[in-house]
């Protein structure tokens, strides 16, 4: 899926499940992809693991990001829902 995801042209990926490794040469997705040419991303990290890898969300862009953020709930709770 990872392979798929950096080969596929499309100019903006969204990953409802997004898991980033930063320690891993195969699972470090972001650095993956921004050497693939999206260089601008948003993320909004809801966990970390034991090796800190990071679970979320994430919107990955070739073109700029001009502004980003967030979808929260009537009483301030994180919906997991993130926009550029």
């Amino acid at each position: 899926m990872i392979g798929w995801s950096v080969e596929n042209d499309a100019d903006i990926k969204c990953f409802q499940e997004y898991y980033n490794n930063n320690k891993s040469d195969i699972f470090n997705v972001e650095s993956q992809l921004k050497k693939a040419g999206w260089k601008n991303n948003f993320s909004k990290i809801v966990l970390r693991d034991r090796v800190n890898a990071e679970f979320g969300i994430s919107i990955f862009s070739r073109l700029p990001i001009i502004a980003n953020g967030e979808i929260r709930s009537e009483n301030n709770e994180f919906l997991n829902s993130i926009y550029i």
